[in-house]
């Protein structure tokens, strides 16, 4: 299979794994949305320690510095810092990672998120998770809920290694918008419904007929 394809196929297996069908549409941001904090600081710490963390964000104090300034975009900023963390590393070990660390952040989730997803899976609505968090745990926390569709960042691996690139853009901001509009028909759905917590969520929130800011959030 050319390598071309492959990466296609790749990426269509994390945002339409399976066909979801519904009258309704229910977007879900994931960090500080559906439970607080971002589960890339929890990956951080699951993988280097509470302290080890700080040694990879500080060798890329410039580029966050560049991405606060405006001067490089943050997928850039993002590229350059998990790069740092965990370029030449196996795809199996970041999942690895990636399913313990959920294990141990799993009690967090807000409640009434966890009922709202239920409530428009009742419903009949299609599902799906919009984050920024990369797939090596995002495909595995829409698992966790039974949400077949995920758009998420892409790590690019290479024979089985992180090169330390992403396969496209950081899912943030403007790239959520256009990831759902790539993935779905919009006027095919009486109801759009979107939940976020951050201007990262600005452009997602713009798409719905229903956008809630923080709504689970005691």
């Amino acid at each position: 299979m050319p390598a071309a394809t492959k990466t296609k196929l790749d990426i269509l297996a994390v945002s339409a794994a399976f066909e979801d069908k519904g009258q309704d549409l229910a977007l879900f941001d994931v960090d500080g949305t559906l439970l607080p904090g971002d589960t890339l600081w929890d990956f951080f710490a699951q993988t280097h320690g509470n302290l080890g963390r700080w040694a990879p964000i500080w060798a890329c104090r410039w580029p966050i510095v560049q991405w606060k300034l405006g001067k490089i975009s943050n997928s850039q900023a993002k590229e350059r810092l998990l790069a740092e963390f965990y370029k030449g590393k196996s795809e199996s070990y970041l999942r690895e990672q990636g399913q313990r660390m959920l294990d141990r952040i799993w009690p967090r989730l807000y409640p009434q998120a966890l009922s709202a997803i239920e409530a428009h899976r009742q419903a009949g609505a299609t599902l799906a998770l919009v984050s920024a968090s990369p797939q090596i745990w995002m495909q595995e926390f829409g698992h966790r809920l039974n949400i077949a569709t995920v758009l998420c960042t892409q790590l690019k691996f290479q024979n089985g290694l992180f090169s330390g690139e992403f396969m496209g853009q950081n899912c943030y901001g403007p790239e959520k918008a256009r990831r759902i509009q790539e993935t779905f028909n919009l006027n095919s759905f009486s109801k759009i419904y979107a939940y976020g917590d951050s201007r990262g969520d600005r452009e997602m929130l713009a798409l719905a007929t229903h956008p809630h800011f923080r709504p689970f959030k005691p």
